[in-house]
């Protein structure tokens, strides 16, 4: 098995990921903060100049994700490539779960918490 003679122990694998995760995470949440004026539709932005920001933004992300997992996995267990896999799956993952929980939140009212929404109906 690669690694296992410098491998560290369980609970330090899992409070190393859960931790870079949440870290990302609520990075993610503040850069999205940052930049909520940004997605009014009634601002002097255009539409090509917001998605270039939020494709900048995400992949952003998800390139760091994938070095700090890869980094983190290469120093816990040398297993680089599988903590970038991991931290990437789920910041993709929470990525779309706080887009969807923030279009619901908006169209029941609480609008512009990482992002302004627009809701039919």
């Amino acid at each position: 098995m690669p690694g296992a003679e410098r491998a560290k122990p369980a609970w330090l694998h899992l409070l190393s990921a859960v931790s870079g995760i949440v870290l990302l995470t609520a990075l993610y949440v503040l850069l999205m903060s940052f930049t909520v004026d940004l997605s009014r539709v009634d601002a002097d932005t255009s539409a090509s100049d917001r998605d270039a920001v939020y494709f900048a933004l995400h992949l952003g992300l998800v390139v760091a994700a994938a070095g700090i997992g890869f980094a983190m996995g290469k120093w816990l267990n040398g297993l680089g490539f599988a903590y970038a896999v991991l931290f990437v799956t789920v910041l993709i993952v929470l990525m779309l779960a706080i887009q969807l929980g923030s279009f619901s939140l908006a169209c029941e009212g609480h609008n512009d918490i990482i992002r302004h929404w627009q809701c039919e109906g």
